[in-house]
Order: structure tokens, then C-alpha cells, then sequence
């Protein structure tokens, strides 16, 4: 697979940190603390899914919903109802980026077939070959790692004005 990389490079530069945020055109990238692919959170695949049927499942229809500066897709009105009651029980852990990224202290885009949940949490990779990575190395030791890294980039967005671009917080 190939794609065009974009390094944000004003990002790095206004926050001064190692968190870099990597998209792939125009429209990708940071929205409101969620990762986007052409404006859609989990690039269109239904989040729910991950839970109920065990595996990724892209969605192509209207099943959708706004939802921390995202456009949520799902493969029916039941899994859109159970997001809209509990929105950060399906979310993908570091919005949507990749958790071996998080854990080292930056951000990296994920792909949607790379994923674990871990205790009861959705978390996405890019690429697939660091899902056994972060799983073999200890994911609660990554775990450990990321959630303080995504909660001081949150932090430093909040500061910067940037965290209420895309609407809702975490």
C-alpha cells in the first residue's frame, strides 16, 4: 500500500514537544483529539464492531454520528444508539492514533485492521507489526506509558486553543 506522508510541522513547532502528528492529505490528521481519515474517525470503519462482532467492519452508509469533532460510522442504528450512550467506551484509546506511538511519545496514524482490545479498551496500531510489539513487550507496561503522553498532548492542546476546534472533550 502506498500513500503520501505529511509530516505537521506546526504542530512540533507550537507545542515545543515530541508529539508529532503524521497525516496523509489534506483533511486527515488532528481534529478535536481524534484521528481522521477523509473527516472520518477510524477511517469509516464502525467502532462498535470492534467489540460486538471481534473484528473491523468498514461501513459504507448513513449510520452516523458527530461526536468529539468526529464523523462516527456504524453498521446499524443499534451500534450508533450503544456509541451515543457511551461514546468513550468504544472509542479508540489516544483518539484513533497508534497506541506503540503513544507509548513512545508521539503520535503516528493507525490503520484499522491492526487492533486490541485490552481491558475493555480499543486500542489501534500502525503498522500491524507493532500490535505484537506492544502486546509482547507488556501492554500495561505501554499502557502505563501512553496514557501519561496522551494525557500531556491533550494538555498541551487545551492550552493552545486546539482542543475545542473539533467540538467535544474527553
Amino acid at each position: 500500500r502506498s500513500f503520501d506522508v505529511k509530516f505537521d510541522i506546526h504542530i512540533l513547532a507550537a507545542f515545543s514537544s515530541p508529539w508529532l502528528s503524521v497525516s496523509r492529505r489534506a483533511g486527515d490528521g488532528l481534529c478535536g483529539r481524534v484521528y481522521l481519515l477523509s473527516n472520518k474517525a477510524i477511517h469509516g470503519y464502525d467502532p462498535v464492531a470492534y467489540f460486538s462482532e471481534g473484528k473491523p467492519v468498514r461501513v459504507e452508509n448513513d449510520y452516523s454520528l458527530k461526536w468529539n469533532g468526529a464523523t462516527w460510522l456504524f453498521a446499524g442504528t443499534a451500534n450508533r444508539d450503544k456509541f451515543k450512550v457511551s461514546p468513550k467506551k468504544f472509542m479508540p484509546q489516544y483518539g484513533g492514533y497508534c497506541a506503540w506511538a503513544a507509548s513512545l511519545g508521539v503520535t503516528a496514524p493507525k490503520v484499522p485492521d491492526a487492533w486490541k482490545i485490552f481491558d475493555g479498551r480499543l486500542y489501534m496500531f500502525e503498522p500491524a507489526c507493532v500490535q505484537c510489539r506492544w502486546v509482547v513487550g507488556g501492554a500495561r507496561k505501554h499502557i502505563k506509558a501512553g496514557d501519561p503522553n496522551w494525557l500531556k498532548f491533550k494538555t498541551e492542546l487545551s492550552n493552545y486553543g486546539i482542543a475545542s476546534r473539533g467540538g467535544g472533550r474527553l
